[in-house]
C-alpha cells in the first residue's frame, strides 16, 4: 500500500520548494541605480537650509520628522522631532524627502479655520442692507 502515490510528483514539489528557498525574495538593485538615487537625494537635501523641518521616508519604510543638520559629502545629520536625538544618515538610505509642517507635539496638526474676515464682511453687508432699507422708509 502506497501512501503518496508515485515519487515523481514529490520530487517536483521538493525541487520547487528548494528553488523558492534559494532565490532572493526582494528585488535586486544594481549599484549604479543605488548610487544614482543617492546623488538625487543629496541634490534634494542640498536645496534646504540647515534647520529646515523635513519629513524623511527611508528605504525600509520607516519615517522620521525633524530638522536638517549639516549636509556633507556622503551623509547628513538630522535631528528627530520626537526624541530630539541627532542621527547621521547616508543618502542611499533615504527613499523620499518632503518639506514638513511645523510640529510641536502630538495632536498639533494644522486645522482649517474660517478666517474671521469672511464673517465680518457678511455681517457688514447685512448691516448695510438693513440701514439702506430703514433709510428708504
Amino acid at each position: 500500500m502506497r501512501l503518496f502515490g508515485s515519487r515523481k510528483p514529490m520530487v517536483g514539489v521538493i525541487a520547487v520548494c528548494l528553488l523558492a528557498a534559494v532565490m532572493p525574495s526582494c528585488r535586486a538593485e544594481s549599484a549604479a541605480h543605488i548610487a544614482k538615487h543617492a546623488r538625487k537625494m543629496e541634490k534634494k537635501l542640498a536645496k534646504y537650509r540647515e534647520g529646515t523641518y523635513l519629513h524623511l521616508v527611508f528605504r525600509d519604510g520607516a519615517e522620521s520628522l525633524g530638522s536638517l543638520g549639516a549636509v556633507e559629502v556622503g551623509s547628513f545629520t538630522f535631528t528627530d522631532a520626537d526624541t530630539n536625538a541627532t542621527h547621521t544618515y547616508r543618502y542611499m538610505d533615504v527613499a523620499r524627502v518632503e518639506k514638513g509642517e511645523e510640529y510641536i507635539g502630538e495632536g498639533s496638526v494644522r486645522r482649517h479655520h474660517i478666517p474671521l474676515l469672511i464673517p465680518a464682511i457678511v455681517a457688514g453687508g447685512a448691516a448695510a442692507a438693513v440701514a439702506a432699507v430703514l433709510a428708504l422708509r
